[in-house]
């Protein structure tokens, strides 16, 4: 007989270890630091159970439960946890059986469960009682008249969903009291958040869109910030720049003081309560807290140490109320973390932070970012200072801010802008005229005959580059045509929409959505362009790397390429080269839009190696530009009874190349020894198409008098 599904027991994955403990929602459990253990010692009874934890000698074996889950994550983590709340929120027999055998180990060993105590208090969520968080299928489908599609975050007494309203075609946030809270008191505040926040009309607060009631439950229904708050940023790009930092300071503070005026006190600002949209990059304040009030924090050693006490004033720890005050002193903190991911008073408990506040231990924020302005660190300073010398109000912060970074004017943003691109723009334009310039006057000997700078480098890189800028004008074109005309068959043909989801998620499940994946793809097919198009031309490349130092000492037969019959070869190398350096632009577009929609970095290493791939297909295109394809008109002249070109001059003296002479076939020579107006070879009027006038256009028509004979192959042919 087959066992039934309930009483089938799951497989269980057995991690001992014995420092710091991380507990995944599915029960199972990773370590950072294995060692020997012996056999577990129980202390709890068999029973149904996902996983098991090993700490020193004991195992304890728990229950799929979400409460018990997250009061182990917190146990875990070393956030202190309210044993007495979160029992009293167990509700079954069960649950409470796990929480008192978790608060027993915790009695034993807890000193050992966290190996970064400081951390833990400023850079993890507050630890609240723990209810069972809701999902979609606890709150159901629809709550009022919205569509409830995801829980987009949860807390210890409520969870966020993303919702949309069908009417407007709206996406919106509903905040919803978990359904094990029953509590009066913070469903009236739930609602006194709402009304506070209707009153509040500016761009750096959440808009409040209403308050919906399902039964005996109620929800806050906020427009939906598509974003990450500014902890998730600091985490994953690291630390602020002070101009980044003041104008996230100036925008909480705008923020702060819409609330003031409209008569309520934030009291919760912190990282991960401001939140940065995506698209346009506006700072926004968000939760106003459902929380247990500051002075139950304060009289229990037990209470929310880590986000919220952080970031508390001193005069809050000595019991007197909130104030406008009170949240400068946040925004301080806010700006401190930002700026070092650390926090100016740090402490394993309440204790410890109380203790702090009052014998003044405060870290200054110059002894971690001594690069900041002074003047900088004179605003911070008093916004972390005592109520009696702090800013009063956020308003006052705010001017401060303004003080210490003042904007230029605008037309000078706009000029600095201008530069910022132009110049950049330019110096790659000379660059790469002077890359071509160098090749040819040193391949022909010629560099200490002629007198070129700046100003004819970039002459000669705009002409080299000219080509390059109208056909990835046009391909730019082509290709936002060639979007828009996909988006309007997605949008009037069905099999395209699916067609459109199917890529999607396969685009999902390679994880292409993910620039640090995206990234080394478009690297390495930008490589993969520039190796396939550098080995089809690498017999004219050996050509060109041939002659070079000097061509006067070339054999004439490793010259063949280079002869005007190969022209069409030539024009095939450029736009060979020309859609390659097209290529690796477009490759890396998906790459950089995706990092700019999902603010995330690009990888310096990938960002480099793409530069160079760039870089390599501009100078392949470049360097023989105007060797191959711009004709350099030479005075002919006789000398000794031979037909020769000047190639250049200094002073009375000419150097000249005459393809009849032995190796090196460059000479220099008095001008006065050079006969004018030798007899013209006649190219002038030859036939379009012809030998002659292929000659004539290119900067090998010297060698007319000594043809170079044709002794391989066309490439290709």
């Amino acid at each position: 007989m087959k066992e039934s599904r309930t009483n089938r027991r799951p497989r269980r994955r057995d991690v001992p270890f014995s420092f710091t403990l991380l507990l995944v929602p599915c029960g199972r459990l990773k370590a950072s630091a294995n060692v020997d253990v012996p056999a577990p010692l129980p202390i709890a009874r068999d029973g149904d159970g996902l996983g098991r934890i090993y700490f020193r000698k004991i195992t304890i074996k728990f229950m799929s439960d979400d409460l018990v889950d997250r009061v182990a994550e917190d146990l875990a983590a070393g956030r202190t946890v309210d044993w007495t709340a979160a029992i009293a929120a167990a509700s079954t027999p069960a649950q409470r059986m796990q929480l008192e055998t978790l608060r027993l180990v915790h009695r034993i060993a807890g000193p050992e469960l966290s190996t970064d105590r400081t951390a833990a208090v400023g850079d993890t969520p507050p630890v609240r009682p723990a209810p069972v968080s809701d999902t979609i299928a606890d709150a159901g489908p629809t709550w009022g008249r919205y569509n409830l599609h995801e829980a987009a975050g949860s807390g210890s007494y409520g969870t966020v969903f993303r919702a949309s309203d069908p009417t407007l075609d709206l996406d919106v946030a509903i905040k919803v009291l978990h359904r094990h809270v029953d509590d009066d008191q913070l469903k009236e505040r739930l609602i006194r958040e709402g009304r506070a926040l209707a009153k509040i009309r500016h761009q750096n607060v959440v808009r409040v869109i209403g308050v919906e009631f399902r039964g005996d439950r109620v929800g806050l229904c906020t427009e939906f910030v598509h974003g990450e708050t500014l902890e998730n940023e600091v985490r994953r790009r690291g630390t602020f720049s002070e101009p980044e930092a003041i104008e996230v300071g100036k925008a909480v503070c705008q923020a702060l003081a819409a609330v003031h005026r409209a008569g309520f006190i934030h009291g919760d600002v912190k990282a991960r309560n401001v939140m940065r949209e995506r698209d346009t990059g506006r700072i926004v304040l968000m939760d106003f807290g459902t929380g247990r009030e500051f002075q139950k924090e304060l009289d229990s050693d037990e209470g929310r140490i880590a986000g919220t006490a952080i970031y508390m004033a001193p005069e809050m720890f000595v019991g007197l109320g909130a104030a406008p005050a009170t949240d400068v002193y946040s925004v301080g903190v806010l700006l401190y973390y930002l700026l070092t991911r650390a926090y100016p008073v740090e402490g394993h408990s309440m204790t410890d932070l109380r203790a702090a506040h009052a014998r003044g231990l405060r870290t200054p924020l110059g002894d971690r970012r001594p690069d900041l302005s002074p003047a900088f660190l004179r605003v911070v300073g008093r916004a972390l200072a005592v109520r009696s010398t702090r800013q009063a109000t956020p308003a006052a912060l705010c001017e401060e801010l303004e003080r210490c970074y003042n904007p230029p004017p605008l037309w000078l943003q706009r000029l600095r802008t201008g530069a910022m691109i132009v110049v950049p723009v330019a110096a790659g334009i000379t660059g790469l005229g002077f890359v071509s310039t160098y090749y040819l006057n040193t391949v022909l000997g010629r560099s200490g005959f002629v007198d070129e700078g700046p100003v004819d480098w970039f002459r000669w890189g705009l002409k080299g580059i000219l080509a390059t800028v109208v056909v990835s004008a046009f391909t730019v074109l082509a290709a936002t045509l060639i979007v828009e005309c996909l988006r309007l068959v997605v949008r009037v043909w069905a099999p395209a929409r699916r067609i459109q989801r199917s890529a999607a998620a396969l685009i999902h499940r390679y994880s292409l959505d993910d620039v640090t994946v995206l990234a080394p793809v478009s690297l390495l097919a930008s490589a993969l362009a520039l190796f396939v198009t550098w080995w089809y031309f690498a017999p004219l490349l050996g050509t060109l790397m041939a002659i070079f130092p000097d061509i006067a000492v070339t054999p004439l037969e490793q010259m063949t390429l280079l002869s005007p019959e190969y022209g069409e070869y030539h024009v095939a190398y450029r736009a060979a080269f020309l859609g390659t350096t097209i290529a690796c632009v477009m490759l890396w577009y998906p790459t950089v839009r995706l990092a700019i929609r999902t603010r995330q970095r690009i990888p310096q290493r990938l960002v480099i190696g793409g530069g160079i791939v760039l870089g390599f297909s501009l100078v392949f295109l470049d360097f023989p530009y105007r060797l191959l394809t711009h004709d350099i008109d030479f005075d002919e002249v006789g000398w000794e009874q031979r037909s020769c070109h000047v190639l250049g001059e200094r002073g009375d003296e000419r150097l000249i190349f005459c393809g009849s002479l032995p190796v090196p076939r460059s000479r220099v020579v008095r001008a006065d020894a050079l006969v004018p107006h030798p007899v013209p070879i006649d190219a002038a009027n030859a036939p379009a198409g012809s030998a002659a006038a292929k000659r004539k256009r290119s900067i090998f028509k010297f060698l007319l008098n000594n043809p170079v004979s044709s002794t391989v192959e066309r490439p290709g042919s």
